[in-house]
């Protein structure tokens, strides 16, 4: 065994470290992106239900109500505090913007939450606040030290934040060190009850009331109690439910990113058992003469196994090394993306827990081990005789063709079954393995292409005369084995940016569309947000008074925004003017091709409901359908009248006309404003004294309607900064793909290259060759690449998305992205062909000649 070890693992380790080193690098390239996208994503999902445990504290229940909790049922839970604490919580996200920053600005009862919050009630917190001294700091603000010293700011200094759309001050009442491991107090303003509703615009109502109950009085017991004398529409749940509700919307994101990532990991497994072949084939006299001399087929599968865990364990650990790095480099684009989709996702530190770090170890030994059974096969089926007198390998027979092209259909065919396959539990398990089974067939067509243009430049007359292409095709073509799975890496990669580019210029292309089909106001007014990232909150009622003021109730139209629940499935629920809506906003698309006027104008005189497409797939409601919800009033249903397209709620959003809003929910001001001006006003002229009459009483964003699509766009773009970080690996994987191939045809051609140049070729001819080998075999991937992504992406805008958002695309590839990336890895290809192509030109012919003789 050792004898077989020394023959086929150290001393070609030693001779060709280079070969080891590139497949190392490939299997690190797969665990890294795999774990740095999900220790990224992990790390910006769960920071929301980390931060709703820290801050909760010892609260075991929570009392909420769609549109939020009235103050006055305190006074109706009076009897509990025999049983409990009763902590009522107001909490809203506010910006800071000297930070250019948003924060969580939380409204508590500060004598109360003295003695049951624990970051306040902590002695060892560092914070020097006394009962006696929170008297006398009503009003002010608790900072944390790490945003104190971010702001600048100490006790007794005053600072602004920007909520409810205006500009307010306040004064640092004291400054307390956060629990350690704690990132959620790292963005958190503490003030007291009437500070914070009256800096988010709303005075006698609370997001939550928390329970934190007695010593000896179990969570069980209390919750009897309160069922008992729980006012209507009010229901008690735990914190971490708030969490789950909100985090669940994030599962689908979470995990097709994760799924796209695995690609990558995919491709490392065909670069393993690329090199494993190659290494193979280039070992055959030495294969041939361990069996010769007695070695088993055992011994030979141990080394070659032996070989795979190495390259698996030594990937497993850079990986582990480079994921952690990308996913510190990759948080902030993967928190961007989810915040598209849940509102106020806080800053949080990546953490590679031991099973991540375990786990990724695993992947890279079971990938390496997996594609290590492929070139097995071969190493275990090489007689003796047929070993030492290698022959070039003919082309396909017409059984083997027939096999290859059988398998390609075959799994075409299977994914064509994935992608009808609803997702399971709301995830889309089946349509990822879809696209994953038509990856499969792209590595069932390269030996059936390749074969194909080696018969091509062999028969074809005017190819004939070539003898650069037709010795660098011929050279492929004998080499099929190893230029096969070298070709199926490359292909694998390209297929996966084509998927991605379709599925982004597709999303790109349908948002872009959407808004300038639905979004026809000439003003659009929203607070003024002042940070990069981060939600936005209402505006003051006063706002809406002097835009109707300006340009008539019929040209205004507010959109409010809270929230209802169908069973304990939450909800967007808006209000909008549909009468205004009717006249001005023609074009917001429904489903049915049904003119949006003429549902605006049905729904509000029958007073009922329009919904997205994603509620409508969520929930399998349709136009005529019963959309029971529970809101604020109670449980009440409503006729759906159309289903709309949109893109800017993937939970679900219901919309009634505002008036039934209004009497349902108090009017807290609206989210954002639609401006419709008449014929002839010019925006920009409307635009300035809107901004004048505003005054600077309100910090309030006015933007024409271009700058509006501008600004959709840009969270666009945001949403998939992750996703483009995903396309970088086709050219990655080009270049080693190309390395490891060409180096071991040279190794393999190095006699026929030295009879090349014995019989006059010039040193640049030799070169030719190789180069022309690295781009037809780039040219071959990027095509079979491009084909098979085309289907990946349809999957992904027809099947997955769908699935996953509710969102319904306009299927459309990108022709240009689609050439430029055929470039590209031609590009790639032909640099990295380059350095074969030098080392072949390089080649001792009398060495080389003497060795083969």
């Amino acid at each position: 065994m050792k004898l077989v070890l020394l023959a086929l693992f150290w001393r070609p380790l030693l001779r060709t470290p280079v070969r080891l080193l590139i497949t190392v690098l490939g299997v690190a390239a797969g665990v890294a992106s795999v774990l740095a996208t999900i220790a990224a994503s992990h790390a910006a999902v769960h920071s929301l239900a980390r931060s709703t445990k820290e801050i909760a504290g010892r609260t075991v229940l929570e009392i909420t109500r769609p549109g939020r909790v009235p103050e006055g049922v305190l006074g109706e839970l009076r009897s509990l505090s025999a049983l409990a604490t009763l902590l009522p919580v107001v909490e809203e996200s506010v910006q800071i913007p000297i930070a250019q920053k948003v924060v969580r600005l939380l409204g508590v009862d500060l004598m109360v939450d003295f003695q049951a919050r624990e970051f306040l009630a902590d002695e060892n917190a560092g914070a020097s606040i006394t009962e006696e001294a929170l008297l006398s700091l009503q009003g002010g603000a608790f900072l944390p030290s790490p945003l104190a010293e971010e702001l600048g700011v100490r006790q007794g200094d005053r600072f602004q934040v920007l909520a409810h759309a205006q500009l307010r001050e306040l004064c640092v009442a004291a400054v307390f060190d956060p629990p350690r491991l704690a990132g959620a107090f790292e963005a958190l303003i503490v003030v007291d009850i009437a500070t914070s509703q009256e800096l988010v615009g709303r005075p006698g109502f609370l997001d939550r009331i928390e329970l934190v109950p007695r010593i000896g009085v179990s969570a069980e017991k209390l919750r009897e109690t309160i069922d008992g004398i729980l006012p209507a529409s009010c229901v008690v749940t735990e914190p971490e439910t708030r969490a789950r509700q909100t985090t669940s919307m994030l599962r689908s994101l979470e995990f097709n990113l994760a799924a796209l990532s695995g690609v990558s990991l995919l491709v490392s497994a065909v670069l393993v058992a690329t090199t494993l072949a190659t290494s193979i084939v280039q070992r055959r006299p030495q294969l041939s003469l361990l069996v010769s001399l007695g070695a088993s087929s055992r011994t030979i599968a141990v080394a070659v196994l032996i070989e795979s865990l190495a390259i698996g364990f030594a990937g497993g650990l850079l990986g582990i090394a480079l994921g952690h790095l990308g996913a510190r480099l990759s948080v902030e684009s993967v928190r961007a993306t989810v915040s598209t989709i849940v509102r106020g996702i806080p800053s949080a530190e990546v953490r590679f827990d031991p099973v991540l770090v375990v786990g990724g170890l695993a992947l890279g030994i079971l990938v390496s081990l997996l594609a290590g059974l492929v070139p097995l096969k071969e190493a275990l089926s090489l007689p003796p005789i047929q070993g030492l007198r290698p022959q070039p390998s003919p082309f396909l027979t017409r059984r083997e063709a027939l096999a290859s092209v059988g398998l390609m259909l075959l799994f075409l065919g299977v994914a064509w079954l994935l992608a009808l396959l609803p997702a399971w539990n709301g995830l889309p398990f089946a349509a990822h393995l879809s696209a994953f089974a038509i990856l499969a067939a792209l590595a069932f067509s390269s030996s059936p292409i390749i074969d194909l243009v080696g018969r091509m430049f062999s028969r074809l007359w005017f190819l004939r005369s070539r003898l650069l292409p037709r010795l660098s095709v011929s050279t492929l073509t004998v080499g099929r084995g190893r230029v096969t799975w070298g070709c199926t890496a490359m292909g694998m990669a390209c297929a996966l940016a084509v998927a991605m580019a379709t599925m982004i210029h597709s999303f790109r292309e349908s948002v872009v569309d959407w808004t300038s089909r639905s979004m026809q106001a000439d003003l659009f007014l929203k607070s003024m947000n002042r940070a990069p990232t981060g939600e936005l909150g209402t505006m003051s009622p006063e706002v809406l008074r002097i835009a109707e003021d300006r340009f008539g109730r019929g040209s205004v139209d507010p959109y409010y925004s809270s929230e209802a629940f169908i069973g304990n499935a939450r909800i967007a629920f808006a209000g909008s003017a549909f009468e205004v809506a009717a006249r001005h906003g023609g074009g917001v698309p429904f489903r049915r091709g049904r003119a949006s006027a003429e549902v605006f104008a049905a729904a509000r005189s029958n007073h009922s409901v329009i919904i997205n497409e994603s509620l409508a797939r969520r929930f399998r409601l349709g136009e005529g359908g019963t959309l029971k919800l529970r809101v604020a009033g109670g449980v009440q249903e409503w006729r759906v009248e159309g289903v709309f397209v949109d893109y800017s709620s993937s939970e679900g959003l219901a919309v009634i006309d505002r008036e039934d809003y209004l009497k349902r929910y108090p009017d807290h001001g609206p989210y954002t404003i639609d401006v419709y001006l008449g014929e002839g006003e010019d925006a920009a002229t409307a635009r300035e004294q809107l901004q004048w009459a505003i005054g600077t009483r309100h910090a309030v964003t006015i933007l024409h309607s271009a700058g509006l699509r501008r600004q959709i766009l840009d969270v666009f773009e945001r949403t998939f900064a992750i996703t483009r970080a995903l396309q970088m690996i086709a050219a990655i994987v080009a270049v080693i793909a190309v390395l490891t191939v060409l180096n071991a045809l040279i190794d393999e051609q190095s006699r026929n290259l030295a009879v090349l140049v014995a019989l006059g070729a010039s040193r640049t001819q030799v070169f030719g060759v190789v180069i022309i080998e690295a781009l037809v075999l780039s040219l071959i991937a990027a095509v079979a690449g491009s084909a098979f992504g085309g289907l990946v992406g349809v999957v992904l805008v027809k099947v997955v998305n769908v699935q996953s958002f509710g969102w319904t695309l306009r299927l459309l590839f990108p022709a240009a992205s689609l050439c430029t990336l055929v470039g590209f890895v031609l590009l790639s290809g032909l640099l990295a062909g380059m350095i074969p192509a030098l080392s072949a030109t390089r080649l001792q012919i009398r060495e080389v000649l003497h060795q083969e003789t």
